[in-house]
């Protein structure tokens, strides 16, 4: 138990000292440097844990979690950057999906995924906000931001399995059947 206030300690202490930088990068505009700033910090966190925890198949599914977010949310940004969906409401190009919140969205998702919602559910406040910012900012349209959010939690869904989780596939022949037996543990 001592460890998990330990954890949330950290976790709150680099979010109060997120919000706090994120007001000197936009001085008259806290809300946007609060989004600029939770899009890093979340995933940061989650590596954070990662390392914290001596958790090197944590590390390693992070990483591909991110790279994998990062890159399709790239890729699809080029794809829709000429069409309707690629223009913001502010004017501007690479609108489709959003990246600040396809990162945010990963970070929260993965520390959930990998160390128990405890940690996750608190995550995904911040990670709600940074989508708020960026429609609050003209900067996305709300579709900007939900498939933003849906491409990270898919790709720590896809990449991340719960720390303490195991899947053992044993090999059965016998005279009768042959097969597999799957036994998860956790």
């Amino acid at each position: 138990m001592r460890n998990n206030m330990n954890m949330i300690f950290v976790i709150a202490g680099i979010a109060t000292s997120s919000t706090a930088q994120a007001v000197s990068w936009h001085p008259t505009d806290a809300d946007r440097g609060a989004g600029d700033f939770l899009q890093i910090a979340l995933p940061a966190v989650g590596l954070g844990m990662t390392l914290f925890k001596g958790d090197k198949e944590g590390s390693k599914q992070w990483a591909y979690s991110m790279v994998g977010t990062a890159l399709s949310t790239q890729v699809l940004k080029q794809a829709f950057d000429h069409t309707d969906w690629g223009e913001r409401p502010n004017g501007g190009r690479q609108s489709f999906p959003s990246g600040h919140t396809s990162s945010a969205c990963a970070g929260a998702v993965f520390i959930g995924r990998r160390y128990g919602w405890e940690y996750g559910a608190p995550a995904m406040l911040p990670a709600a906000f940074v989508a708020y910012s960026r429609v609050d900012e003209e900067l996305h349209h709300w579709r900007d931001v939900i498939a933003g959010c849906a491409i990270g939690a898919a790709f720590s869904y896809y990449f991340v399995q719960p720390d303490g989780v195991s899947l053992v596939v044993i090999p059965e022949i016998s005279s009768h059947e042959t097969g597999v037996r799957l036994v998860l543990s956790f």
